[in-house]
């Protein structure tokens, strides 16, 4: 009886620390990427093509890295939906056009703000 009772608490510790890493997580990785979007149109902001781009393709190499472990916890239509996104915020810079530019990088802000939402505890979650 004391080892259900241990190996009961032990799993519960377990599931509240992979939670609470899981959001913490979550949320860093959405800041560092926001930080970098904003740089990237500020720059766009200023007509500097080359800085918005290259800004761009270090959000893109942040955002490869994390987005395996992203999508251990995160639905794959979030992740896919950030993906494009950037790909469109990139052709856009690529392409010189500010106006696409300033609107993907705007609805690219959205998806990376949404990141973090998506992991934060709710009944349903937890069920």
């Amino acid at each position: 009886m004391r080892l259900k009772r241990w190996i009961c608490a032990v799993v519960s510790c377990a599931v509240v620390a992979l939670g609470w890493w899981s959001l913490s997580f979550t949320q860093g990785v959405s800041r560092s990427l926001l930080g970098l979007l904003e740089q990237s149109r500020l720059a766009v902001l200023q007509e500097d093509w080359e800085e918005a781009a290259a800004q761009a393709e270090i959000l893109h190499e942040d955002w490869d890295r994390s987005v395996h472990l992203l999508q251990l916890i995160l639905p794959h239509s979030l992740c896919d939906r950030v993906e494009f996104q950037l790909a469109a915020t990139q052709t856009s810079i690529g392409s010189q056009a500010k106006v696409d530019a300033l609107r993907y990088a705007a609805v690219l802000e959205l998806a990376l703000r949404h990141l973090p939402v998506n992991e934060i505890p709710t009944w349903q979650n937890v069920m």
